[in-house]
């Protein structure tokens, strides 16, 4: 006889007693683990964000439309996921400045371009700032730049030195117009072509 807590229990339904724990365990514990396996299975499936940079507006020297245009660069993006806005979180730029203007992009040119310049353009009809990144096509930050732009027509130049930007490869820029209340107001991108 087994014994417990001064109670006397003949060791059969002692035995019985562990044998029904035993099944209810082994009963719960398969589905408990088939559950956790395909929970697991499924958040495993989630993909990761990518890009394509293989299409570019192909503009001349001037700035003219010189063959095939991406629709999607250099205009407005509705939205972006958490990995392209990371790219702007870490710049401590004074806003307080920064006026919500309309921004009218023109495209950058040359592209593509065979001496590592381009011309980075665009109609502000406001003092506001501009702040853009360079980044490769696994979406790794190769550059980046916080500019105040005014009135009118804005140009800025962008160098992209071998040691960042091998030759051969295509780049996206992103650019983000913000004021301190509004940040990423206007916001984008367009592909670069480096030969």
């Amino acid at each position: 006889m087994d014994t417990c807590k001064g109670l006397q229990i003949p060791s059969l339904v002692v035995t019985y007693i562990k044998k029904i724990i035993q099944n209810a365990m082994r009963i719960t514990a398969f589905p408990l683990v088939l559950f956790l396996f395909l929970l697991n299975t499924n958040c495993s499936k989630t993909k990761s964000f990518s890009i394509d940079v293989s299409k570019i507006t192909v503009t001349d020297a001037f700035g003219n439309s010189a063959g095939e245009v991406d629709p999607s660069d250099w205009g407005f993006d509705a939205e972006w996921s958490e990995t392209e806005k990371s790219f702007f979180l870490a710049d401590p730029v004074d806003l307080s400045e920064s006026k919500q203007a309309t921004i009218t992009m023109l495209p950058a040119y040359p592209n593509p371009t065979s001496n590592r310049l381009i011309t980075f353009r665009f109609n502000s009809t406001d003092t506001s700032f501009v702040k853009v990144a360079l980044v490769d096509e696994k979406l790794k930050r190769l550059a980046f730049y916080s500019l105040k732009i005014y009135a009118g027509l804005n140009v800025f130049n962008f160098s992209f030195p071998e040691s960042l930007f091998p030759a051969r490869r295509n780049y996206r820029l992103y650019y983000s117009f913000d004021t301190f209340s509004n940040p990423g107001y206007f916001k984008g991108h367009g592909d670069i072509s480096v030969q």
